[in-house]
């Protein structure tokens, strides 16, 4: 067995376990994973197909072939999975059928050649052979491009989504997608590197390593995103359905607030946030401020936003960061028990945010602090 077999082989056998993990999951969003799980059902496809081609299988059935079609499908599943997580009221519907155009061009090319995507040996060494590219290095690049193109928007959604959510949630680590837009990140970093490749190979006497290798291995690295990521979906949709109104009720609640009432309600919400202390739970939402204050959800999020110039995150962490800095003034306890004294959820937001806030670090300002009123003693004692 070679090298692109093994790999290969051991590709499909980690995608088999990949996906049974994702259908059989009974908790999480069943859409978003059935997607996901599809995207890679197509990336296992070409596993099976580059298998089939160095085993000697495809030449005693050629029908196997079909299986790279499949292939070009990935991108825009991975696409639909990113729009399933990020949006809390996405359906599929025909209209999403548009986004398997990319078959068309791949199932038209034997129209239009007489060889089509010739997996052959003497397909494969045409498509090695440079300029003019030939149909199979064609069909590269296309699904490069595909890939690109669609990734490109996936991460898009991400960012976007990733900011509406601070805009309603005080926490990072179990509703945010950071994850995801790591995913995606990465897969498309990968899917520009395939299409450098692809076009580098276009120059006569470039062939790089070997181009079944590179994309088997592209597959797995997928695989292993998907299984350390994926397979551990934070429950983001309980808050951001609740708490997430739409741009029409957050439009309508801005336009009907005169001046006076949102001060009014500012002064209401700055009281509250001192005398109470919310910011102290780990896991506060702008829907359960809202809660509390009895305010609609939305009229608060503009309330914050106009009046402290900071997204909902920003605001809360503004009083978490204040907690702090009086806890590291004031005792000796470790930076893990002065976050979650502050409502901080982990010792990393934590750090974040107050590097953010401040310019420092929690160890920085508590030690600037203590020369700072070592000086001060100093000095007093000093004739």
């Amino acid at each position: 067995m070679g090298v692109s077999e093994f790999v290969a082989g051991t590709g499909i056998l980690l995608g088999l376990i990949v996906m049974a993990g994702l259908l059989l999951r009974k908790d999480g969003n069943r859409q978003a994973n059935s997607l996901l799980a599809a995207a890679l059902a197509c990336n296992l496809c070409y596993l099976v197909l580059i298998l089939a081609l160095h085993t000697g299988l495809l030449q005693q059935m050629p029908g196997l072939s079909l299986l790279g079609f499949a292939y070009v499908l990935s991108s825009p599943l991975l696409y639909g999975y990113v729009s399933v997580m990020t949006q809390a009221d996405f359906h599929l519907r025909p209209v999403h059928l548009l986004h398997l155009w990319p078959l068309l061009p791949i199932i038209a090319l034997p129209l239009v050649s007489a060889n089509g995507a010739d997996l052959s040996s003497n397909g494969l060494e045409q498509a090695r052979s440079g300029w003019p590219p030939g149909p199979l290095a064609l069909t590269g690049l296309f699904v490069y491009a595909v890939s690109v193109i669609y990734l490109t928007a996936s991460l898009a959604k991400v960012l976007a989504y990733g900011q509406r959510l601070a805009d309603e949630f005080s926490f990072e680590e179990s509703v945010t997608l950071r994850w995801l837009k790591l995913l995606v990140a990465l897969c498309l970093l990968m899917a520009l590197t395939g299409l450098l490749v692809a076009l580098i190979r276009l120059l006569p006497g470039m062939e790089l390593w070997p181009r079944s290798i590179y994309s088997s291995l592209t597959v797995i690295a997928l695989y292993y995103l998907i299984a350390f990521f994926g397979l551990a979906q934070p429950d983001v949709f309980a808050g951001h359905r609740e708490g997430a109104g739409s741009r029409k009720d957050t439009a309508t609640a801005s336009s009907e607030d005169d001046s006076a009432d949102k001060q009014a309600r500012w002064q209401q919400l700055e009281a509250y946030m001192v005398r109470q202390k919310p910011y102290l739970q780990h896991e506060l939402r702008i829907a359960d401020l809202a809660e509390d204050l009895r305010l609609p959800a939305p009229e608060l999020s503009q309330v914050i936003n106009r009046c402290s110039g900071k997204n909902f995150f920003d605001y809360v962490s503004s009083f978490r960061v204040k907690r702090a800095k009086e806890l590291l003034l004031s005792s000796s306890g470790s930076m893990a028990d002065i976050a979650q004294e502050s409502g901080f959820n982990s010792q990393s937001a934590f750090y974040r945010q107050f590097r953010k806030v401040t310019g420092l670090t929690p160890t920085e300002f508590r030690r600037q602090a203590e020369q700072a009123e070592l000086s001060s003693d100093t000095g007093a004692d000093s004739p």
